[in-house]
């Protein structure tokens, strides 16, 4: 039990890490949970600035999406660390990308945070074997799958409304 609450606290500490320090591997590579590609009005973007299309994201109640530039065609892009003041802060299930492909497409992928992947199979794994009620086997995980739920489409919404506007930086320019 204390060798699984170590290893979940550096997986957390690690992606962490690796996300505050936008470091071009963790935000390449992946599995991916979620894909869109906005219409485009002009095939061939020009050059995506990242700080606009930060600022130009800004929500009313969640922490802000930060992006940043790897390359012309690539973007990190993942939520802010500390929301701030009235924010509302949930632990992300995704971080994701921004390519700009050699045809002028652009996409926006999902990547699964592993943090998510191995707090679910240890949290259901804990459920059943704590589970003496049979409700509580099937309650435990249906609320986490619930919870999930929720941030994966809060996430979503969030990440098809800023390729969208990458989409119009590139149409306006």
């Amino acid at each position: 039990m204390e060798l699984l609450f170590i290893v979940i606290i550096a997986i957390a500490i690690v992606e962490t890490i690796l996300s505050s320090t936008w470091n071009r591997a963790y935000f390449s590579y992946g599995i991916p949970i979620f894909s869109y590609e906005p219409a485009l009005r002009n095939p061939l973007p020009t050059k995506i600035d990242s700080k606009k299309l930060e600022y130009s994201q800004q929500p009313k109640y969640f922490v802000a999406l930060k992006v940043h530039r790897f390359s012309d065609k690539l973007f990190g892009v993942r939520e802010a660390a500390w929301g701030g003041f009235g924010a509302i802060s949930y632990t992300p299930i995704m971080h994701g990308k921004i390519e700009i492909h050699d045809n002028g497409q652009l996409r926006i992928t999902g990547v699964v945070n592993w943090f998510t992947v191995f707090f679910t199979i240890v949290f259901i794994g804990l459920a059943m074997q704590w589970g003496s009620d049979d409700q509580m086997v099937f309650v435990l995980p249906a609320f986490l799958f619930c919870l999930l739920g929720w941030i994966y489409i809060t996430q979503k919404k969030r990440f098809i409304e800023l390729a969208d506007i990458a989409a119009s930086q590139t149409s306006d320019s």
